[in-house]
């Protein structure tokens, strides 16, 4: 087996900060305690906390690149929002939007890490969908300008050459959001389905030509699977329930999501097939479970509960047969918020998580997957928030 430079590092006896491949784990996040927004990175211990943009204006939404070399955000620096890019010491800042008087925000990062897909502010003060090179180069519009984007989050395929994105559409003087497709040079762009029918939370299922996506076409929220060009849809949830947040295992064999068919405000979390067979229920609880997302490889699910009388939500996992549950998060974290997905570190032993104390204070905690090592990462009375984990 060859070692990369920062699994050596991490094996390394002499470093104190390090002491095992998990504690090298480290987390962007953005935080508000210098007064305005900056981004900082932590390692997953609670060490080395660094302030990367505390000569800038005020910063928001980090995302690592997917080396884990250089961090992609939004920046106020030119007065105005614009993407900005820098290695992951907060050196080389560069401006890649450069849209002097215009905003742009919410980037998101090819899985091959070479295009940037954002959302620029047009002149009716609404957002159009762009993408651009990751030096900043071949800006180019990839969505409809008559239409309005959803504040859906933006998916690319797995080879980075289609992007899933939704727009808003009005039904019965309510929005709703709609899927659509384009190709990353801009050709090809179609709903999925026709008509006024919402979808949202789309994952590519492990290629270009298949997605899972949440969709009400039969008049409920249900889990289907459908063709990029929207024929052979598959409903994996199938019944009258809610059914949404739908996660895809990482080899594209299960889906895990959360329903409401056993009572409304009982949700419980369910294990199928990407073909629709051998429905699991993989909880019981009479309260509310929520959320669910997959460890890297498949083999736990985390996800968020609550006892049916209300109080906090608590942060479990489970493995992927409904065995061995436990919570991770405790007393010293007060829960887990509900309901952002909080996520496994890239090898799986930890979980980062954020939290909203009594008094308002959202901080970040990190937890071993057996529930040790709970540490409040962040620690700080200011908000502190839109966390990951290095790649």
């Amino acid at each position: 087996m060859h070692l990369t430079f920062r699994q050596i590092a991490c094996l390394a006896p002499l470093l104190t900060l390090c002491l095992s491949i998990s504690a090298c784990d480290k987390v962007v996040f953005h935080s508000l305690r210098s007064g305005t927004g900056d981004v900082y990175t932590v390692n997953s211990d609670g060490s080395n906390l660094q302030n990367l943009t505390a000569d800038l204006a005020d910063e928001r939404t980090p995302v690592y690149t997917p080396d884990g070399d250089r961090i992609v955000f939004v920046g106020r620096q030119a007065g105005d929002d614009e993407i900005y890019i820098m290695d992951d010491d907060g050196d080389n800042v560069i401006n890649l939007s450069n849209n002097p008087g215009g905003n742009d925000m919410t980037p998101v990062i090819s899985p091959a890490g070479d295009k940037i897909v954002y959302r620029r502010e047009n002149s009716a003060g609404f957002y159009d969908l762009y993408i651009m090179n990751l030096d900043g180069s071949g800006k180019q519009l990839l969505s409809d300008p008559t239409q309005r984007l959803s504040g859906e989050p933006v998916v690319f395929s797995p080879s980075g050459q289609v992007v899933a994105y939704m727009v808003v559409i009005i039904i019965e003087g309510r929005s709703h959001p709609k899927l659509y497709l384009v190709n990353n040079d801009g050709n090809g762009r179609h709903a999925l389905t026709e008509g006024d029918v919402p979808e949202f939370l789309p994952k590519f299922v492990c290629a270009d030509d298949r997605l899972l996506i949440n969709s009400f076409r039969l008049g409920n929220w249900e889990v289907y699977t459908v063709s990029a060009d929207g024929s052979g849809p598959v409903n994996l949830s199938n019944s009258v329930a809610f059914e949404v947040n739908a996660d895809l295992d990482s080899d594209c064999q299960h889906v895990v999501f959360q329903s409401d068919r056993n009572g409304i405000g009982n949700n419980d979390l369910f294990l199928v097939k990407i073909d629709g067979s051998d429905l699991l229920q993989l909880t019981t609880n009479t309260g509310n479970d929520d959320s669910p997302f997959f460890s890297p490889n498949g083999s736990r699910i985390g996800y968020l509960s609550r006892p049916a009388d209300g109080g906090n939500y608590d942060l479990w996992v489970m493995n992927s047969d409904g065995t061995g549950k436990h919570k991770v998060s405790g007393a010293a974290s007060q829960g887990a918020y509900c309901c952002p997905i909080h996520s496994f570190s890239p090898g799986g032993g930890k979980l980062l998580f954020n939290t909203l104390f009594a008094n308002g204070n959202r901080e970040l905690f990190t937890v071993d997957v057996d529930g040790g090592n709970l540490v409040n990462i962040s620690n700080d009375p200011a908000v502190d928030d839109q966390q990951s984990f290095r790649p």
